[in-house]
């Protein structure tokens, strides 16, 4: 039945809108429809968005530099 995430998020970004049946989504190439992604652009904030492109760039730094080889963190911490 799935978690009902898709209702966290006021909008959905492309047409028609991704809506699960019995509980799945399906498998298919989409995108965002331009006007949709336009529109909720100019509804961000500029902290927001400062916010957000700060977050990607400190996730970026963390993968590029993980060596190659090194276990990710989740596996480090198993027995």
């Amino acid at each position: 039945s799935g978690l009902g995430t898709g209702m966290l998020f006021e909008r959905d970004l492309v047409e028609p809108p991704l809506v699960p049946t019995a509980g799945g989504i399906g498998v298919g190439r989409v995108a965002p429809d331009v006007d949709l992604l336009m529109r909720a652009n100019q509804e961000v904030s500029d902290s927001r968005r400062q916010w957000w492109q700060h977050r990607l760039a400190d996730a970026y730094r963390f993968l590029r530099d993980q060596a190659p080889g090194d276990a990710p963190p989740h596996e480090q911490m198993e027995g």
